[in-house]
């Protein structure tokens, strides 16, 4: 349920999208910026899950993600500005980024490996809730009321999840605790970051003619070049190389690399698209976007 709840979010903010940019008086460019930066809190703190949730305790750590989740989403559904509802959605990425990681680490910690296929597939059913119901759930929402309920509907499932979480989800064991390479992390937030603003702006400003894409681009170069040295050649690396000697795992990255540009690129573009230009109303384009989900 807390894991559904960030990609219904997700999948409800595409849909308003158009809304938001009338009622914060902002261009496609500028709107986007609420997707972009929580895009980037999300994979900047995601690899970090692991070792908070040692220090903290599984549950512990889930339920203090669920209550920072549902916090700054009510603020951002109360933010009366670009800069505002992109500051607080910054702040849900870096809340979101382990709700789905934490819960299946949950499920693989509390159930037998014969009954592990069986708990990971009801998880993936859940997960498909959003993708199929949240642009509908977002289009009635946006059409019957305000864009900011599309956030403010994260209370009651988030209320609903902690309940669970509390009653349930029983104490996880410590862990092996190892030191937390806070260069690593620098190293790689800032890959990161700087490539996904490149990647962002890149078209608009006409790519490697202007200077701030190739400065946005060589720093992203030499901090990731500086990220996978450092991993070879530290004794704790953030991320540890031996994990990618698995076939499964490298090969479920680059399934999820595909997923995420298809997913995320056009939960993006199509709204604007079908409303502003196409001139379909709101929650006909949440029904529209359904069946990607089924």
């Amino acid at each position: 349920l807390g894991a559904m709840m960030q990609v219904l979010d997700t999948s409800m903010i595409s849909v308003a999208l158009p809304h938001l940019m009338g009622s914060l008086s902002a261009t496609q460019d500028q709107v986007s910026w609420v997707l972009t930066f929580y895009v980037i809190a999300v994979a900047i703190v995601t690899p970090a899950s692991g070792f908070l949730s040692l220090r903290i305790g599984q549950k512990r750590f889930f339920l203090i993600c669920v209550i920072g989740f549902t916090t700054t989403s009510v603020f951002c559904g109360l933010s009366e500005s670009l800069v505002e509802i992109v500051a607080f959605r910054t702040l849900q990425g870096i809340f979101a980024a382990p709700l789905g990681p934490m819960s299946q680490a949950i499920l693989l910690n509390n159930y037998a490996t014969e009954e592990r296929g069986t708990a990971m597939g009801w998880w993936t059913i859940g997960m498909m809730f959003g993708p199929i119901f949240g642009p509908t759930i977002g289009g009635a929402i946006t059409e019957y009321f305000s864009w900011s309920w599309v956030f403010f509907v994260n209370v009651p499932i988030a209320v609903a999840t902690i309940v669970l979480v509390v009653i349930f989800v029983p104490e996880s064991k410590d862990g092996t605790r190892r030191p937390f390479d806070i260069f690593g992390f620098l190293l790689l937030a800032m890959a990161l970051a700087s490539m996904q603003f490149m990647l962002d702006q890149g078209e608009r400003q006409d790519w490697f003619s202007s200077r701030q894409i190739m400065i946005l681009a060589g720093v992203s170069g030499a901090a990731l070049y500086a990220f996978v040295v450092h991993s070879v050649t530290a004794r704790n690396p953030f991320i540890n190389p031996s994990i990618f000697k698995s076939r499964n795992f490298t090969l479920g990255l680059v399934l999820m690399f595909l997923l995420g540009v298809l997913m995320l690129a056009v939960l993006a573009l199509i709204p604007p698209y079908l409303q502003n230009l196409s001139g379909y109303p709101v929650l006909t384009i949440g029904l529209v976007l359904a069946p990607r989900g089924v």
